[in-house]
């Protein structure tokens, strides 16, 4: 069996990239939701561990890329640890970019190692794969996530990709990460993915932050309870509007893809791809497990109240708690929330409550 292992130095892999991957365009992938992703060369993958510039003065993240073998695929992730390293257990956040990004991609636009060296938590960013590929590990790819999307098989197994990097937090590094705040967050494939650890893996993670994805996971049957949910979307997010859509062919009559009741969906920009509603998850080629039916298993109230800061909604649960946040004149792209809604602010402050 081929084996990857190694530390790679991080020294320009945090710099700027104009956005995370699936920004707009789509790039002809079906399991994409569309990309515009110009990612940072200048970076150089050397045999050390490496810092991040920081401004000075400031709380410090150490970070290092790291390279191992699951499935005999060369898979990779970068963690950045506080420096320095409070007393444990410590919460982590593991981060997934979107389709056609990578790890560099995702730490450029959603520097959550930032905040974990103000807060005290340990930060992952995770990097996808393809079917295609043996050697996943380089930073500057394009890789998507097997969201167990219908119709859309993938080989590649990214749950125990997942289930091996929470590992290695302590067989590899020594990190004590206490188990009942573990969070992953997301955008677009990635929400989709984050989604899908909240139905294959219950009980891993504590709260799950989805920005501009959707419910994919064919094999959702029972999500887990306890992880609360807090999903960001823009209200102008054409790549995967928040009511669903409909590729070309399926809204295409004569086409054996057509689906008369994709009439009633908007066509995804990226005219390959379909995805279900966030809400109910009832699209005309498949039926899936949407927020709604999570709530309804979670005993939530169908409607929402209003809570800080706008405009998010919360629905009352007697279990882990729901929230839902849509953001006007946002698009898809990560970069359209700047100005309008702190991500990250957000989704910590929910994370840490």
């Amino acid at each position: 069996m081929r084996r990857w292992v190694g530390s790679l130095l991080l020294l320009g892999a945090l710099a700027g990239c104009a956005d995370d991957g699936d920004g707009g365009s789509g790039d002809g992938e079906m399991d994409d939701a569309g990309s515009d992703m110009a990612v940072d060369a200048a970076g150089s993958d050397a045999g050390s561990d490496g810092g991040v510039d920081e401004d000075a003065g400031a709380p410090t993240s150490h970070c290092t890329t790291h390279a191992f073998a699951v499935d005999d695929r060369a898979r990779t992730y970068t963690l950045c640890v506080p420096d320095p390293l409070p007393a444990g257990p410590l919460p982590v956040v593991l981060g997934f970019h979107g389709g056609g990004g990578n790890a560099r991609s995702w730490a450029s636009v959603m520097p959550w190692h930032r905040l974990g060296a103000e807060e005290g938590f340990v930060t992952v960013f995770m990097q996808g794969c393809r079917d295609a590929l043996d050697d996943c590990s380089t930073l500057e790819g394009r890789f998507v996530w097997n969201v167990q999307k219908p119709g859309a098989f993938s080989g590649v197994d990214d749950h125990a990709y997942t289930d091996a990097v929470l590992e290695r937090l302590s067989t590899e590094h020594g990190l004590t990460i206490d188990p009942a705040r573990r969070f992953a967050t997301g955008h677009s494939n990635g929400a989709m993915f984050v989604y899908s650890l909240l139905c294959d893996r219950p009980g891993v993670f504590a709260g799950i932050g989805p920005i501009s994805g959707t419910p994919t996971d064919e094999s959702c049957a029972s999500p887990d309870p306890d992880a609360g949910i807090f999903h960001v979307h823009g209200v102008e997010d054409g790549n995967v509007p928040w009511g669903g859509c409909c590729s070309e062919a399926q809204k295409t009559e004569g086409d054996l893809e057509y689906l008369a009741e994709c009439a009633a969906f908007p066509q995804c920009v990226n005219g390959l791809n379909w995805w279900p509603p966030v809400r109910d998850g009832d699209h005309p080629y498949a039926d899936l497990v949407g927020l709604e039916e999570i709530g309804a298993a979670r005993g939530c109230a169908t409607a929402g109240s209003p809570v800080s800061p706008e405009p998010c909604v919360a629905y009352e649960c007697s279990g882990a708690p729901i929230e839902t946040c849509r953001v006007p004149e946002a698009a898809h792209a990560l970069v359209g929330f700047d100005g309008r809604f702190d991500l990250i602010d957000y989704l910590w402050r929910r994370f840490s409550e």
